[in-house]
């Protein structure tokens, strides 16, 4: 995490490497049709969807707190590894993004 003095608060500007864990899920398909979320490292033959159970990736935080401590962030987790454990059925990659409000009790 970099801070820079900008103004009457700090400019948050920040970098650095995930790594997650699959519990569980569903997933909405055509029409009404929901299917579990499966984690394992090879695909079964129930109709699900199978993903592989650790993902890693990269986040990067933009950002800005003020002096009375409230800050503004905005997150971006960006997925590297391939997620499809069909191998030969091309590649899956998470992505997800944040805006969040806090303040600092320090």
């Amino acid at each position: 995490m970099f801070k820079h003095q900008t103004g009457n608060g700090h400019l948050l500007v920040g970098a650095g490497p995930y790594i997650a864990a699959g519990i569980g899920g569903k997933v909405r398909g055509p029409g009404d049709a929901r299917f579990n979320v499966k984690f394992s490292n090879t695909a079964g033959t129930e109709a699900a969807f199978y993903y592989r159970p650790i993902d890693a990736g990269i986040n990067i935080l933009f950002g800005y707190e003020w002096t009375n401590k409230w800050s503004i962030r905005l997150n971006a987790d960006l997925g590297v590894a391939n997620n499809n454990p069909n191998n030969g059925l091309g590649s899956y990659h998470n992505a997800g993004f944040s805006i969040g409000l806090g303040y600092s009790l320090n």
